[in-house]
């Protein structure tokens, strides 16, 4: 590790293991649930649990690619972090908006949409928390003693990923308009900035 900042890093990846973790027992849970051996069914519905499981998947690949970044962008600029508190910060609030969620789910708490479950008000807090990691991640570029390739694809890569999940939060009562937006998110998401 040649920054020190760069150790922000290994609080992602370990966040990141621990939700992978409990996206495994999650799909355990919905995996015995097939088999009919549905014994948590009064406390984790199957509905529940495929929510959980696959915002739970969203979530650890979030924190990997947030803490790769955070490791391989001050290297790439020659320099710190332009913020070390911030980007604890920015990781304490994904896992709080992330917890939220899942409890949330728990609750009865969801707007319903697949792979769009999270209410509305975290939508928003996604959208902040993704802002200032663009911007932590930015300044450092734009700060740095260099600016390379590598630097400048992941920097434009993160800033398109944050504008196709806007279109998910576009309100629509049409189930056909709205089942259009979701495919904006899902699939040019990934699909399109994820390669």
């Amino acid at each position: 590790m040649k920054y020190r900042s760069q150790k922000v890093a290994y609080w992602f990846f370990a966040t990141c293991m621990l939700l992978f973790s409990l996206q495994i027992i999650y799909g355990f849970i919905m995996g015995f649930a097939h088999m009919g051996m549905d014994g948590l069914h009064n406390i984790i519905p199957f509905h529940t649990a495929r929510a959980t499981h696959t915002n739970l998947l969203v979530m650890w690949l979030l924190a990997g690619f947030m803490g790769s970044a955070y490791y391989i962008i001050p290297e790439e600029a020659e320099r710190e972090l332009v913020s070390t508190k911030l980007a604890y910060l920015q990781l304490i609030s994904f896992v709080a908006v992330g917890i939220t969620a899942v409890i949330g789910f728990h609750f009865g708490w969801w707007e319903g949409r697949k792979f769009l479950e999270i209410p509305r008000p975290l939508d928003y807090l996604v959208v902040v928390n993704v802002l200032l990691f663009i911007y932590l991640i930015g300044a450092t570029i734009w700060t740095g003693k260099r600016k390379t390739t590598t630097a400048m694809v992941l920097f434009f890569g993160l800033l398109t990923a944050a504008l196709l999940y806007l279109p998910g939060m576009i309100p629509t009562d049409n189930q056909t308009m709205d089942s259009y937006w979701r495919w904006w998110v899902v699939h040019l998401w990934v699909e399109g900035v994820g390669n």
